[in-house]
């Protein structure tokens, strides 16, 4: 699985779903009904070696949907490109059905 993308790629990746659901990065007020899923950064980690060092950001991809069955085709989709466990949830307010994965990723080259 690779483990480092420029943010363009990663936002790019997950446009591929099978369902052709919109991505966000970062929040967003009105979901008007829609399915999205939605990319996060998190933070960064310091990882130290030798005289060195590179960093870690760590991301959150959410999956948020009306329909039970579209979380579990957009769930399974990450989980093929990236290994995170899970954490599933349901708003009761907004109906929407949630998996969210927390996972760390290498990028490079900041720009969109």
């Amino acid at each position: 699985m690779k483990r480092s993308f420029t943010q363009k790629e990663l936002y790019e990746l997950l446009c591929t779903n099978p369902l052709n659901v919109d991505v966000h990065i970062g929040d967003l007020d009105d979901m008007q009904g829609k399915d999205y899923i939605f990319l996060d950064f998190i933070n960064d980690v310091a990882i130290g070696y030798d005289d060195n060092g590179d960093y870690q950001t760590i991301i959150q991809i959410s999956v948020a949907t009306k329909d039970f069955e579209k979380r579990i085709t957009l769930t399974e989709f990450i989980k093929k490109y990236f290994f995170a466990p899970a954490t599933y949830s349901k708003d009761s307010e907004s109906e929407y059905y949630i998996a969210q994965f927390t996972l760390g990723v290498f990028i490079h080259k900041w720009s969109m």
